[in-house]
């Protein structure tokens, strides 16, 4: 029997496992961000005390009168407004700074541009969310 070698060498059943293994590992943490937020959706159509009851349950029918609570005695309403006016300021900055940042660290060179491109990239390996509950613990400590 001859394996066939892939890549660096490796025998083609080690490469299949190693991808199982991978493919596996996404399918997994896939399930994992992506059922809370199925259970939300659908539990976001059930009255309180069907929620109260049977947590896992599918909604009998759609019970709308949440999200109008939520709208009206909740003043969703201006909250939806303050959103959209903080993201597309927010937008709008970010995407300038990065515009001029990406030009400099493109088209100059300087003496610490390499120690500088190395810091944007180390930025892009901290998700965002690793940062949001040290975020939440200062902010609720703070007031």
């Amino acid at each position: 029997m001859v394996m066939m070698m892939p890549r660096a060498g490796r025998p083609a059943i080690e490469t299949v496992a190693w991808k199982s293994l991978a493919y596996l590992c996404m399918l997994t943490f896939t399930l994992l961000t992506v059922a809370p937020l199925v259970w939300l959706a659908y539990s976001s159509f059930k009255p309180h005390p069907v929620i109260v009851r049977d947590i896992f349950s599918l909604p009998e029918s759609l019970y709308w009168e949440n999200y109008v609570v939520a709208w009206t005695r909740g003043t969703m309403g201006i909250y939806f407004i303050n959103s959209i006016i903080y993201t597309s300021t927010a937008t709008v900055l970010t995407t300038l700074l990065a515009l001029a940042a990406g030009y400099g660290l493109a088209k100059f060179r300087f003496r610490i541009s390499a120690l500088v491109y190395g810091a944007f990239i180390m930025g892009l390996l901290v998700t965002p969310h690793s940062v949001l509950v040290p975020l939440f613990i200062l902010e609720t400590r703070i007031g």
